[in-house]
């Protein structure tokens, strides 16, 4: 069974499933790294040349390709929840894992980086765009999630115990 990491851009998705791997053993992948190999461009540069459309039908596709793998622990893009084939998929062989922190504190995170991440919806603001986003999406997130771990001012190894312990509680 894999363990797949849901949530907002800046929850630590990447990170934190980087550290879980290598704890539990699994292989690593990330469906955006994944998707920049395929079409050979940044996310964002991608993003603004073909536009959110054809990102989404690459993320589908990047979704195949890890979905049917073993022990792997899966970083998937922030919208990956929108698209009920990719959620279907992934749920079929993986625990889905909400990592979850307020918007403010995801903004927080990001702030260094919030020129290269392409916006998602038409606000003025970062800030804006990252709180509508989340509003679109959050019933969505809680809805397929089998765990949330609140990631709020904790260290990635705590998170990571976390994640094994609500992982270990469906597995045993």
């Amino acid at each position: 069974m894999n363990i797949v990491l849901i949530g907002m851009r800046g929850s630590g998705k990447t990170t934190v499933g980087k550290l879980l791997a290598d704890t539990l053993g699994y292989a690593f992948l990330d469906t955006d790294s994944l998707i920049e190999k395929r079409v050979g461009a940044s996310l964002e540069d991608f993003v603004n040349e073909e536009g959110w459309d054809a990102f989404r039908r690459h993320e589908a596709e990047a979704v195949v390709q890890v979905a049917g793998d073993e022990k792997a622990v899966i970083a998937t893009g922030g919208g990956v929840v929108m698209n009920n084939e990719s959620v279907t998929r992934l749920k079929t062989n993986g625990f889905l894992v909400l990592l979850y922190a307020p918007v403010e504190r995801l903004v927080e995170r990001l702030q260094g980086e919030k020129e290269e991440r392409p916006t998602l919806t038409d606000a003025e603001t970062f800030e804006e765009d990252m709180l509508r986003t989340w509003k679109e999406r959050e019933a969505q997130y809680r809805a397929v999630a089998d765990a949330v771990v609140d990631v709020s001012g904790k260290a990635p190894h705590v998170i990571v115990q976390e994640i094994i312990v609500q992982f270990n509680k469906i597995i045993l």
